[in-house]
Parts: structure tokens; C-alpha cells; sequence
């Protein structure tokens, strides 16, 4: 898993540049706007490192062929590739991250003669978990302790998985308050059950310290 900087990336910046969706409406919002767009760049690495690992060929720097298709696709960046761009009609056409997720389901389907729905929609359930805790660590402030801070930064997680924080398609607000990766702290329950059902024997004393 990666470390990530949270800082937005400069311009020309290859490892972390993305491109919002069309009719997004964080666009309204420069802020989330922003970070949509690093959403999109963080969430493109993992699935650009397996789609050009598994169906791809490299022909030139840069660029490769898609083997089932025979499409061209160019990205930036080696180890965390980004900027996905697709060769049609004599010129590239820089994908979404939606596009790309859809290359990604077709290229496989082409590869495997089978057609998978809910890989499609882990790619984007991850997608939108790395919003949620871009906009959650914005708003939160990080603990002192660096020991600490180390444990919460792995905010994309696996750099070959193809949907590496997809939490089930459940609403964030029910995970958000559990994620280091969001600073979440919250006490442990060994046992959680109603007083008036519990029926205690010898000396519970030990475990009222912790």
C-alpha cells in the first residue's frame, strides 16, 4: 500500500492529476471540485496498473495496446500511472474515470467470455470511498502522534488492486465514524448488551478499567 500526499499535486504533476466527471456538480464547488478530481486520480492508479498489467502491451513509451480490442490507450507515469487517454478517430480523447471503468469491463469481458456487473460497480464504490475520506481527513485534524498519523495514511490502498477501498456499496456516513484513514479514534466494546439483561456472577471489578 502507498503513502499518498494530500497536498494538491502541481501542475504537470504525473503521479496524481485526474479528471472530474462531465456534469459533476462538484464543479459548483471549487473545493469539492478539487478534490473529485483527486478522487478520480487517486482511484485511476490501481485500475491503470491492472488493466495495463493484465490485457496490455506496451508498444511505445507511454502507450500501449489493448490485446483484445487492439485500442491504443496512453498514460503518464510509470509506477502510478495516470491520464488516461484512448486513441479513436485519428486523435486522444482523455477517459473519465466512469470511462475508464467501462474500458476496464469490456476489456475484461472480451478477454474472459464472461461478463461481470459487480466488478464495475466495486471500481466505482472505491472511487467514491476515496472522496469520502478526502473530504473527511479535509475536515479533521490529524493526531500529533506520527506513529499514529503512519496507521491512517494508507488512503488508497493496494496500488494492483482494481477496487482497493470499495466498502460494499454502503453509505459512507455508516463506515466514515470506524476509518483511520478518515482520523476516526472511538472506544472498544468487548460486549455490547442492554443492563437490564445482564446477569453478573464473582467479581467483575478487572473489567472496569478497561
Amino acid at each position: 500500500m502507498e503513502r499518498v500526499d494530500l497536498m494538491p499535486p502541481p501542475d504537470g504533476d504525473d503521479s496524481a492529476q485526474g479528471a472530474s466527471s462531465p456534469g459533476d456538480s462538484a464543479q459548483d464547488d471549487p473545493v469539492s471540485g478539487v478534490l473529485a478530481e483527486r478522487a478520480d486520480a487517486y482511484a485511476a492508479v490501481p485500475l491503470l496498473n491492472c488493466l495495463l498489467r493484465e490485457v496490455a502491451e506496451r508498444v511505445e513509451p507511454g502507450v500501449y495496446r489493448l490485446r483484445t480490442s487492439g485500442r491504443l490507450l496512453r498514460v503518464r507515469g510509470r509506477r502510478r500511472p495516470t491520464g488516461p487517454e484512448v486513441h479513436a478517430d485519428g486523435a486522444w480523447h482523455r477517459l473519465t474515470h466512469a470511462e475508464l471503468v467501462k474500458l476496464t469491463a469490456e476489456e475484461l469481458r472480451r478477454r474472459t467470455g464472461l461478463s461481470n456487473s459487480e466488478l464495475p460497480a466495486e471500481m466505482i464504490d472505491s472511487r467514491d470511498a476515496v472522496a469520502a475520506l478526502l473530504a473527511a481527513r479535509a475536515r479533521a485534524t490529524p493526531p500529533d502522534d506520527p506513529y499514529l498519523r503512519s496507521e491512517q495514511c494508507l488512503l488508497t490502498g493496494h496500488t494492483h488492486h482494481p477496487a482497493p477501498k470499495a466498502r460494499g456499496g454502503g453509505p459512507a456516513a455508516g463506515w466514515l465514524p470506524y476509518a483511520p484513514e478518515a482520523y476516526a479514534r472511538f472506544p472498544l466494546a468487548l460486549l455490547g448488551l442492554r443492563e437490564d439483561t445482564v446477569v453478573e456472577e464473582g467479581d467483575t471489578s478487572a473489567l472496569d478499567a478497561l
